[in-house]
């Protein structure tokens, strides 16, 4: 399960990607191309969806891959759903359209402790804000973002996830609190020579060009902070 930034768990059951659903333990992935669609439930018992991968984890390394098909999910990504434990995406581009009701992202819907390196999402991103069917704690919790919906923190690192040279050009709209138009939460993430030209919606607050919310924390003992180096965003908010 997927904890939400209030300590709430939220159960997805499964994964399911373009090309593969669940990639683990040192998987390596190179030169690789994933054509259809990919749709799965919203909701409580919606999947872990993405155009090339469902989820990825513990030192997986794909490089020099492309997914072309639009993705739907509870939560999704044009290129994968959930991504955590150092994995390294280098190189690949998410073509596709994504429709999630939670973490929401051209690229990854969710970004947890790893690497994107010249990595670059073309398709527009629509997050209507409703996990587990709940519209009120939707519009607190859900993050949508061109490139990356949610990074999530290490408490023991700075930068538990980096962002190099990467790009977002569709349009993102969403009904939830933390929309970007590059990345809709930011937590424990360094980006760098990044940008967003796509022009970001939301209904409610926390809306940002380059990025929805950007967190930093104070708690003694939790080191995570986000930094920006030479990143724009272009598009109308």
């Amino acid at each position: 399960s997927l904890v939400d930034p209030g300590g709430n768990q939220i159960y997805l059951i499964g994964a399911a990607g373009g090309l593969v659903g669940w990639a683990d333990r040192g998987s390596y992935i190179s030169g690789s191309i994933a054509l259809g669609d990919v749709d799965g439930p919203e909701g409580a018992s919606g999947s872990l969806n993405g155009g090339f991968v469902g989820r990825a984890e513990s030192n997986c390394t794909i490089a020099e891959c492309m997914a072309f098909g639009d993705v739907t999910g509870s939560s999704a990504g044009g290129f994968a759903s959930w991504t955590m434990d150092d994995v390294h995406i280098s190189d690949s581009v998410a073509y596709g359209n994504v429709t999630s009701d939670w973490q929401t992202g051209g690229f990854v819907g969710a970004f947890e402790r790893g690497h994107l390196t010249n990595c670059h999402a073309h398709g527009h991103v629509v997050a209507d804000g409703q996990p587990n069917g709940h519209a009120d704690p939707g519009r607190l919790l859900a993050a949508a973002g061109g490139l990356v919906g949610y990074t999530f923190p290490s408490a023991a690192q700075e930068f538990a996830c980096v962002i190099t040279d990467c790009s977002a050009s569709g349009s993102v709209k969403s009904n939830g609190q933390m929309t970007g138009g590059l990345i809709g939460l930011a937590w424990g993430v360094q980006v760098i020579h990044s940008k967003a030209t796509g022009d970001v919606k939301c209904t409610e607050r926390r809306v940002g060009g380059l990025v929805g919310a950007f967190m930093n924390s104070t708690q003694s003992g939790f080191q995570p902070r986000c930094e920006l180096l030479s990143c724009y965003a272009s598009g109308r908010v």
